[in-house]
This record gives structure tokens, sequence and C-alpha cells, in this order.
């Protein structure tokens, strides 16, 4: 299988198909705002990326590497996924939304997370 995600270099499972949605957000000057007359007013003093990850049903031990990956990442570390469209491998300097997970089955030998979703934010400011 083709990996298309990695944490801090660490390869973790492929995101399921249509599972990677990535958003340009602006980021606004701190003065920002809006009036009084509800006018907005201000500066936007930069752009970063959302990548929002969504994994398919992963085994147990597949849904702990991206947790432990992500949580021993620090506050702010590398991710590369697969852009589909400049078909290239794209490496960001992100921090981590929370990550939630369903326990879908705990059948033994087959146990399997479901659900599993995080929102990476690009620090920005470089």
């Amino acid at each position: 299988m083709n990996q298309y995600m990695y944490i801090n270099d660490i390869e973790v499972a492929a995101p399921k198909q249509n599972g990677v949605s990535i958003t340009d957000e602006p980021v606004w000057a701190s003065n920002s705002g809006r009036s009084t007359t509800g006018k907005m007013i201000g500066d936007i003093v930069t752009w970063v990326t959302t990548i929002s990850v969504t994994w398919p049903p992963l085994s147990f031990e597949e849904a702990k590497k991206i947790r432990d990956t992500i949580k021993n990442a620090g506050t702010f570390f590398s991710i590369k996924y697969h852009d589909f469209d400049t078909n290239t491998l794209v490496e960001k300097k992100v921090y981590a939304s929370s990550l939630p997970r369903i326990l879908s089955s705990v059948a033994p030998g087959i146990e399997q997370y479901d659900g599993i979703a995080v929102t990476f934010t690009e620090q920005g400011g470089e």
C-alpha cells in the first residue's frame, strides 16, 4: 500500500479516499475586527493552510501509531501529505486539533477504530 501521510517523517496509515481536505485561511492582524457600525476592518497578515485528515477504519495498532506519533511530536511538527492538485508530496509545519476515534469492534483479533480524524493547522509566520 502506498503511504501518503507522514508525521515527523514517520509513515502512518494512508488517509481514506477523499479523506484529505485542504483549506487556505486568512490570519488577521491583531487590531482587526468589527467597527461600531458592523463594518469589518483590519489587515490580513498572511494565509495559513489547514489540512483535515480522515482515516478509514484502522486496526488498534494503526490507530495507536497515529495517536502516539501526534502526541509525541511536540507543539509544532512536520507533516507530509500527497497533494493531489500538484501530484507532489507537500510538507508543512503544523499543530494538531484533538483526535477523536470510535472503537467500532472489540472482537478478539479484529479490534478496530473508526472515525479517526484530525485537523492540522499550519504554524505560519515564516
